[in-house]
């Protein structure tokens, strides 16, 4: 594209006036599109964690003993770890996972009471519903679980460190949480390391 003269705006001839701005060259409008286009890509990538990111989290967050590396596999993955992991720190477990355990919960409460058999003071429970006792077992288990979760991903997020995962402990302790859990996550925001 040639370099044309400005267009004057009084009505001066263009070699007549001063220069008082410098000619800025456009890109065709198709070329800003694609570059908005490609930062938004980015941003979205960056946000959600890959597949094998997304493994090496659920693992450290659900795992029983933990001693196969499972944290060391997040904080290699840095700050790339801490969105998901706040999400976990803020939200508790993903919805989709806690009732697929409650279902899973349910039908062992179930055959638990099915196998020991109860006083005939006691109606059995109706169909598809639970005791007052085996709902406290599925509640438990279920509180317990989410426990777990909340303080797993306090700990990941604290060694991760950063202004980030400052942040995201101290949003984390204005929530109404379990007692332990809010201890936990003041000692994790406690030890964060921020650079």
């Amino acid at each position: 594209m040639p370099n044309r003269p400005p267009i004057p705006f009084d009505g001066t001839p263009a070699r007549n006036r001063r220069r008082t701005t410098s000619t800025i060259r456009t890109r065709p409008p198709l070329a800003g599109l694609g570059l908005l286009l490609a930062t938004f890509l980015v941003a979205a990538c960056s946000s959600a964690p890959s597949p094998t990111a997304q493994v090496a989290i659920d693992q450290w967050l659900t795992c029983e003993e933990c001693n196969a590396g499972e944290l060391a596999a997040v904080l290699a993955l840095g700050h790339a770890a801490l969105a998901p992991l706040r999400e976990r720190l803020l939200t508790g477990p993903d919805s989709s996972k806690i009732h697929r355990l409650e279902d899973a919960l349910a039908q062992r409460a179930q055959r638990l009471e099915d196998s020991v058999p109860l006083p005939h003071i006691h109606p059995p429970p109706h169909h598809g519903h639970l005791s007052v006792r085996a709902q406290r077992y599925v509640d438990t288990f279920l509180a317990n679980y989410t426990a777990v979760v909340e303080k797993r991903a306090a700990l990941a997020v604290a060694r991760i460190g950063g202004p980030e995962a400052k942040a995201a402990l101290q949003r984390a302790g204005t929530l109404s949480l379990r007692s332990d859990v809010h201890d936990f996550i003041v000692f994790a925001h406690d030890s964060l390391w921020v650079p």
